[in-house]
């Protein structure tokens, strides 16, 4: 009785020990990880970059050199050995992601090609960024003078059809203690861009500005519009660029 305890005891390690490799390779894979996804739970976007490390083996009978990895999104990378990994060796790949500006949750890839291109595996993360508070700068990061600031310098319209209108918006915001007069000084001009403007912004207020393309049959097809606004009579040094692209209705 006591011997069989033993033999189960014994099977039952071995076989935990075989499970940490037990996943099955993709086709022409011989790095075989320990696990492909990871979870790392609520994030605090103000704590910066975290990391996690995957563990892997070469279960081929020759060296293997990860030679590319590709990325799902610039904000996760990769940190790993270039040497070659002798057969049997094992190795760790630590994937870092950058929380910066990706508030909610978040589910990302990273693939790792080795055997000249015929082996990949590809790693998983997610998670859920808790956003650090916005200040204003944030929100409105182009600084226009006088305390006024906005959220863009430059709106791509896209395709905008003869006869038809297509608008986006600007958004401003006063941070100064005193109230102040908007207009607009144009740099360049295409005649069919309309701009509603509000003519005074109190001081901590916040608007939108509307722009408005309505092409006609004589616009050129690339518009491209460039205009500076003036606070209370002194033109910003930011300079604003619209485009849009005529197509026929």
């Amino acid at each position: 009785m006591y011997v069989m305890r033993g033999v189960s005891f014994l099977l039952v390690a071995v076989m935990a020990c075989v499970g940490l490799f037990a996943q099955e390779p993709t086709a022409g894979a011989v790095l075989l990880f320990e696990q492909t996804e990871w979870d790392f739970g609520t994030i605090n976007e103000e704590d910066g970059k975290v990391s996690h490390t995957f563990h892997y083996r070469n279960t081929s009978d020759d060296f293997v050199t990860i030679e590319r990895v590709y990325s799902s999104c610039g904000c996760t990378t990769g940190e790993y050995s270039r040497r070659p990994l002798k057969a049997g060796g094992e190795g760790e790949f630590t994937v870092v992601f950058d929380p910066t500006e990706r508030g909610g949750r978040i589910a990302k890839s990273i693939t790792i090609v080795y055997n000249n291109g015929e082996g990949r595996t590809t790693l998983y993360i997610k998670g859920r960024v808790k956003a650090r508070p916005r200040s204003v700068e944030d929100s409105y990061p182009y600084e226009l003078g006088g305390g006024v600031r906005s959220d863009s310098s430059f709106k791509p319209f896209g395709k905008v059809a003869v006869g038809k209108t297509k608008s986006m918006t600007i958004a401003l915001a006063n941070t100064s203690e005193q109230s102040v007069v908007l207009d607009v000084e144009w740099e360049k001009s295409s005649g069919v861009l309309e701009i509603n403007l509000p003519v005074d912004l109190a001081a901590g207020e916040k608007a939108l500005l509307t722009l408005t393309y309505a092409p006609t049959a004589e616009s050129p097809e690339l518009i491209i519009d460039e205009f500076r606004f003036v606070i209370d009579g002194k033109p910003s040094e930011e300079l604003f660029r619209t485009s849009a692209v005529r197509v026929e209705n």
